[in-house]
């Protein structure tokens, strides 16, 4: 019997920590699509698949929350498909980069944090109760796919990725606030 995780009773069917984690999951998926609401406008006149994403993403919390198996194999696929078309067209990357870039790739970038941290959650949520497993490699790939676009929208742009270097020092503090302009 399938029982809705955000709507029941405190009967122990479900723990608490069960029902907190499909809370938070839940929430974090739909902040998610707030980013991407965001930019709807801008992305789904020249991404057609744009919509049916927010629309997929939107079923992923439904699962969550109803306990029901919406997202598919073919779900997964698909993003993984958006991911790969979008790679074709951007360099390899052989560095971590620090996020950035025009605004839409910004929120881009963020709705794929967001993403990576509700996959944590759900991951945590899948040791304590049956989920559909579909869910989880959906937010690994729809958290890539934003990532990946992201950077093709900066690449387009003619934005320069800026690498992360793990050896970077302060300036002297005294150098700080200093600038070439007074």
């Amino acid at each position: 019997m399938e029982v809705p995780l955000l709507t029941m009773t405190q009967d122990g069917s479900v723990g608490a920590d069960a029902r907190r984690l499909a809370e938070e999951t839940f929430g974090l998926i739909y902040w998610t699509n707030t980013k991407l609401g965001d930019i709807a406008d801008l992305m789904s006149d020249q991404h057609p698949w744009f919509l049916v994403f927010q629309q997929r993403l939107f079923q992923c919390g439904h699962d969550i929350h109803l306990a029901t198996a919406g997202i598919t194999a073919k779900d997964v696929s698909a993003m993984r498909s958006i991911r790969h078309h979008y790679e074709q067209s951007i360099p390899s990357l052989h560095n971590f980069i620090l996020p950035g870039g025009v605004s839409t790739a910004t929120r881009l970038q963020e709705a794929a944090a967001i993403l990576m941290q509700s996959r944590r959650l759900f991951g945590r949520l899948s040791r304590l109760i049956p989920v559909n497993g579909h869910i989880a490699e959906f937010l690994d790939e729809a958290s890539s796919a934003c990532f990946c676009v992201a950077r093709v929208l900066n690449y387009r742009a003619g934005y320069r990725e800026i690498p992360w270097n793990p050896n970077a020092q302060w300036p002297p503090v005294e150098t700080l606030f200093q600038t070439s302009n007074p």
